[in-house]
């Protein structure tokens, strides 16, 4: 029969005037570690700056270091940390904020 689509990659995101908030980032398992996230983030980055978004929030589980480093190497920035935020494990969220998106510092 038909083979099953899959999906490799998908993100998601709420768009709050000049803020956006990424709601979602994520990548099949059998996927990881081939940029498919970054591209996938620089993507809505893109589309963020063409609306004129500002500033980029997320949250980010501690113990999610690759994802971590990618938000890192695009310019993220730690500016807190919500205890216990995951109910699954009892993970602590930490707060990711992307400044001046329109500065155009991201490629995109």
């Amino acid at each position: 029969g038909m083979a099953t689509p899959l999906i490799f990659a998908y993100g998601g995101y709420w768009l709050m005037g000049e803020e956006a908030h990424i709601v979602v980032l994520a990548t099949h398992p059998q996927w990881r570690r081939r940029g498919l996230a970054e591209a996938v983030l620089l993507e809505m980055l893109a589309q963020m700056r063409s609306v004129d978004v500002n500033e980029v929030t997320l949250e980010v589980r501690s113990g999610n270091v690759a994802a971590q480093e990618l938000y890192r190497k695009l310019g993220f920035e730690e500016v807190g940390r919500r205890k216990r935020y995951y109910r699954d494990n009892g993970e602590d969220a930490l707060l990711l904020t992307l400044f001046h998106l329109q500065d155009g510092k991201v490629a995109g």
